[in-house]
């Protein structure tokens, strides 16, 4: 049997070679072109766009101006809205939202009930999973994975194979990178840059130094200039 539209509502488009089939609903101004799919109980509406060869399935939900797009999957519970662009071979799943004017590329993974909003930039292998949220104009790149209850904000970077994780928190202009490990309460802002260090505890760590292969355990306030 041929995939076909089971419900639509407004001045919604399926075209080209687009599939929208099982209990799939596409409303308002949405569009489906291409050799998109969307299937399921999925929900694409308001003036989304599901575009290329992307893919979206289960429950999720695409809408306000979102795009997916290239070959980006949607999946599971997430919700992905706003203004947000999720494309390439990017995937979104679980119960993972992805909103405002951020951007998932590459083959980067958001899931379980991570959040990814803001101007926030996630891409190339990069994951961020668990209660994570990646806020503001922060960048997550390379191998690095974000996870637990981690929070980075502001303007930080996260890149190489970095992982922050349990409730450990990056703000300001701070870059973590190389092999480092951020984890426990550790928090880290100001201008710092901080490649292949552990730092776990409730350390602080501020100010604008370059720091590098630095092992600390221990609670404190720490400037990293004095590092």
């Amino acid at each position: 049997m041929p995939p076909r539209i089971i419900s639509h509502k407004g001045t919604c488009w399926v075209y080209d070679e687009a599939t929208v089939y099982g209990d799939a609903k596409i409303y308002d101004l949405a569009k489906v072109k291409d050799s998109a799919s969307v299937y399921q109980e999925a929900w694409v509406s308001s003036n989304a766009k599901v575009i290329g060869s992307a893919l979206v399935a289960g429950r999720a939900r695409i809408d306000n101006n979102a795009v997916v797009r290239g070959n980006a999957e949607v999946s599971g519970d997430a919700h992905v809205y706003g203004n947000t662009d999720v494309c390439d071979y990017a995937e979104v799943y679980d119960d993972a939202k992805v909103c405002g004017h951020s951007k998932i590329a590459g083959s980067c993974r958001i899931y379980d009930s991570a959040i990814v909003s803001g101007k926030a930039r996630v891409r190339e292998q990069a994951k961020v999973s668990g209660h994570a949220r990646v806020l503001d104009s922060v960048r997550v790149y390379g191998s690095a994975e974000i996870y637990d209850r981690a929070v980075i904000a502001e303007d930080a970077h996260i890149r190489d194979e970095a992982r922050i994780y349990g409730h450990a928190k990056i703000t300001g202009r701070a870059l973590v990178g190389g092999e480092s490990a951020i984890r426990q309460n550790a928090y880290i802002t100001g201008e710092c840059w901080v490649i292949s260090c552990v730092f776990r505890g409730d350390l602080i760590l501020l100010g604008d130094g370059n720091i590098e292969n630095i092992t600390n355990n221990r609670s404190g306030v720490y400037w990293a200039e004095n590092l």
